[in-house]
């Protein structure tokens, strides 16, 4: 056979099969960087949520503690399944070309299954670190709004020089002043 001639397979649909097996399993193994990544991001986020919190109250950041905790479980190595059991290459090569297909075929079809439950087990954490972030987030904004009154006098510092509407930018902040001192 010489190299413009091509091996035609006896199970034309047992060859698509195994290639869209293939893209599957390939997807699974972006999706699986993309949460990691994802992972890594609110990591870093969670980071510098603790270490820019000028908040007195260690309440504020305990739910950024928590994320970046179970963030760094996400990471951690797992296993995830390959089509080939324990890499036996070799025992695939002894096999008739349909039949090798046919044992890819099946393990791919299992090794992306498993990756796609760990890979929405990932997905799954993920969110609940979010919403803690989140949490972390408005908490550390609602004790700032509660110590507003040290930024009244910095208002009216510079009351002066703020535009037409600044009347009415410093009366509404003066208003959510009142609100939360009294």
């Amino acid at each position: 056979m010489t190299d413009e001639q091509q091996e035609e397979p006896d199970h034309p649909s047992l060859e698509l099969a195994l290639e869209e097996a293939r893209n599957r399993y390939q997807n699974e193994e972006s999706r699986r960087d993309s949460v990691e990544n994802k992972v890594g991001i609110l990591i870093a986020v969670n980071t510098i949520i603790i270490s820019l919190s000028s908040s007195n109250s260690v309440i504020p950041i305990v739910p950024a503690l928590v994320s970046a905790v179970i963030s760094l479980l996400i990471v951690l190595p797992r296993s995830y399944a390959n089509p080939l059991k324990n890499d036996s290459f070799y025992g695939y090569a002894q096999l008739e070309p349909a039949k090798a297909r046919d044992r890819f075929l099946l393990g791919y079809g299992k090794t992306i299954r498993f990756n796609r439950s760990v890979n929405s087990l990932k997905m799954e954490i993920l969110k609940i670190c979010i919403i803690f972030t989140s949490a972390s987030l408005l908490l550390i904004i609602l004790d700032e709004l509660a110590d507003l009154e040290r930024y009244v006098p910095l208002l009216v510092f510079i009351y002066p020089s703020l535009s037409p509407l600044g009347d009415l930018f410093v009366s509404f902040l003066y208003n959510i002043y009142l609100f939360f001192v009294q």
